[in-house]
């Protein structure tokens, strides 16, 4: 029985043994000589070697239904894909720097990803090759990935490159101006001016020759330096240094075997106040180049710098009035030098400045936002300072001893409320102040012209009378300034001019003369001016004030043009600058002589601007002018001699004829234009044009006064 059991057991396993015999020579054949063997569930990382010779680094492949071994299951070659170092490695924000990478044959695509998203790099790329991409803009370390894939066999191949994004270091400070000495040889103890700038430093300290800390730009005088006293070659460094490192430059001057030079005050030496009383204070100024002491005497004592501090030397005057002599002599290595300053002591006490006139505001209540005039006169003080008031009205620092004669305007506080206005003045003998204060309201307006502020006429003769007319409403006073400061224009005035006016007597000083008129209510005060011309007279043009040019600020000359003509002539020039406005000079022209003219000038001694109308008053003496009869007569002006423009009823610029009132018998015009340039004198023309005026009387040379 135990016989018959191991025959059959033989039997059953024998055929089995043999089966798996087979397969295991089928396992090593295949593995020998490349046949081929199929497994559906086992995968290995392609990171060790195959058995074509190749390797990759962090390369990776999966099987899908062929060998995982680390050769190719079809003859081909595992993925692999390597990345060069980033070129630069480092690279400032923004800039750019080159990827470079190579694959072995057995990859046929590649697909890029990571960086910063921005620069390029991700989607499709070459088996091979290279790429320039913009760094980011924010420093840091950014990775960026290669995966490549085989052909047919699924298996992939992955790289990784790192770039570092970091700002760049600062760089060194750099001279933007060389250092420079000069001169370049000097004697002993003369000065030396040494001059630089250096961009990107933070501090110099200088070494060599001298010594100490210097800015890192000298002064546009340069830094003056005193030279050895020693001849020979001294070397003058500079070393700046700031965030990125420091740069120095050096520059040489040689001191010569010379006689040195006795020093200089390049700053006389100086006392103020000249005059001061006993126990007040003087402040001594100086400065020298080439000393290396200075030592006071005379009415001070003691050693003594070089060079006045800032703000100059405060010493004491003496308790005993009387002249003293503050003497500073210096010294060197070329000898001394000393300068002395006077000084009267007197023996009284100065006292506080005193209000001449006293700080006043005006209006004391005005609307928000409304204007406030100040006004004050202070004798006794050397300087006044503003307080109070609301913040950014400008009422603050320094202000003069005395207001302007119109005072000082500031715009009151948006917020109504009381506010007061200080002014502290100070002099020798110690300090005033005073103080105004406005009540601003909210809704009030200030007054307003409903007629304007007028003079009529606005030009007189010196002596002569014109006639102030204005109205206003919501005024409550009104107060006259202005003009020559007489007793028939200042004080007050009523809220609007009586029927005909206010009479004013002319100054009889000739000039011009502005005339104020400022009215105030519970909104404010509104101020209006207007100017009179004294020394001549408004040729009464209607619309137009104006003034006639005449002597001794005028002068007028002739001029005969063309063919001859024996009746041609200018009779009487002078009266067209007299201050007679009935007198005339005349013009004579032979009727039908074509080429014959007659030009008559008035030059004024200052030039007008542009935009002014210039012009003559005109008539003949047998009929009424038009302008078919004025066709021969133009109107041109001169600046310096030289012809500015002409006007004439041809002209593009208009000759205006103006009627006036009867002169004697006879119907005047105004024969004008308006300038578009500077003139200082008008010249009128009766030309060639036959069968036209003989005669044209002209009255006076007329300027608008706007």
């Amino acid at each position: 029985m135990n016989r018959r059991f191991g025959l059959e057991t033989v039997r059953r396993i024998l055929p089995l043994s043999l089966l798996g015999l087979g397969l295991l020579l089928a396992g090593c054949s295949d593995n020998d000589g490349g046949g081929s063997s199929s497994s559906s569930s086992s995968s290995s990382s392609s990171s060790g070697s195959s058995s074509s010779g190749s390797s990759s680094s962090s390369s990776s492949s999966s099987s899908s239904g062929s060998s995982s071994s680390s050769g190719s299951s079809s003859g081909g070659t595992v993925p692999a894909v390597t990345f060069s170092a980033p070129s630069p490695a480092t690279v400032a924000p923004g800039g750019r720097f080159t990827l470079t990478w190579s694959s072995n044959s057995g990859v046929s695509a590649c697909t890029a990803s990571g960086g910063s998203g921005s620069d390029g790099w991700n989607g499709s790329k070459p088996v091979s090759g290279s790429a320039q991409l913009t760094a980011s803009t924010t420093p840091g370390t950014y990775h960026y990935t290669l995966t490549c894939t085989g052909s047919g066999s699924g298996a992939t191949a992955t790289a990784t490159a790192a770039e570092t994004v970091a700002n760049p270091p600062p760089s060194a400070p750099v001279f933007s101006t060389a250092l420079s000495a000069s001169p370049g040889t000097v004697a002993p103890g003369g000065t030396i001016t040494l001059k630089w700038a250096v961009s990107g430093a933070t501090s110099c300290a200088a070494s060599g020759a001298w010594s100490g800390t210097e800015p890192t730009s000298s002064p546009s005088g340069g830094v003056a330096v005193t030279a050895p006293s020693t001849p020979g070659s001294y070397a003058y460094v500079l070393t700046c240094t700031g965030p990125g490192g420091s740069t120095s430059q050096s520059v040489s001057v040689t001191v010569s075997g010379g006689t040195p030079q006795p020093p200089v005050f390049t700053v006389p030496f100086t006392a103020f106040p000249g005059s001061v009383p006993t126990g007040g204070t003087i402040i001594l100024s100086w400065a020298t180049s080439g000393a290396t002491s200075c030592t006071a005497s005379g009415a001070w004592s003691g050693s003594e710098p070089t060079a006045s501090p800032s703000g100059g030397a405060k010493v004491t005057a003496p308790a005993t009035p009387g002249t003293y002599d503050y003497v500073l002599s210096c010294a060197g290595t070329g000898g001394s030098t000393a300068q002395s300053a006077p000084v009267l002591v007197t023996g009284t006490t100065p006292t506080p400045p005193v209000f001449s006139t006293a700080f006043s505001a005006s209006p004391s209540t005005v609307t928000a936002g409304g204007t406030i005039t100040l006004k004050w006169a202070v004798s006794g003080a050397t300087a006044c300072t503003a307080s109070g008031g609301s913040a950014g009205d400008g009422w603050s620092g320094s202000e003069p001893t005395t207001s302007p004669s119109s005072g000082v305007q500031i715009k009151a506080s948006s917020t109504p409320g009381s506010y007061g206005y200080a002014l502290t003045c100070s002099g020798a003998g110690g300090s005033t102040a005073q103080t105004a204060t406005v009540t601003v309201g909210a809704g009030a307006t200030p007054p307003v012209f409903g007629s304007p502020l007028t003079a009529t006429p606005a030009a007189v003769a010196a002596g002569g009378s014109f006639v102030m007319s204005w109205a206003t409403t919501g005024a409550s006073s009104c107060i006259a300034s202005g003009g020559d400061g007489g007793a028939s224009w200042s004080g007050a005035e009523p809220t609007s001019s009586p029927g005909g006016g206010v009479k004013v007597t002319a100054p009889t000083a000739p000039g011009t003369y502005a005339y104020v008129l400022t009215c105030s209510g519970s909104g404010g005060s509104t101020t209006q001016t207007v100017d009179v011309v004294v020394g001549a007279f408004d040729c009464a043009v209607p619309g137009i004030p104006t003034q006639a040019l005449l002597a001794p600020h005028a002068a007028v000359t002739t001029a005969t043009g063309g063919a001859l003509c024996l009746i041609c002539s200018v009779n009487q020039p002078g009266n067209v600058v007299d201050a007679d406005p009935l007198n005339f000079a005349a013009i004579l022209t032979q009727v039908g002589l074509l080429s014959a003219s007659e030009s008559l000038t008035v030059t004024n001694d200052s030039a007008f601007p542009a935009g002014r109308v210039a012009g003559f008053v005109v008539a003949n003496p047998t009929q009424v002018l038009t302008v078919d009869l004025l066709q021969s007569l133009t109107v041109s002006t001169y600046l310096n001699g030289a012809l500015q423009e002409v006007g004439s009823t041809s002209d593009p610029l208009r000759l205006d004829l103006l009627q006036l009132g009867l002169i004697g018998t006879t119907q005047p015009a105004y024969l004008s234009f308006k300038t578009s340039k500077a003139f200082d004198a008008v010249s009128i023309t009766d030309g060639p044009v036959a069968g036209v005026l003989g005669e044209v009387d002209v009255y006076h040379a007329c300027v608008s006064l706007q």
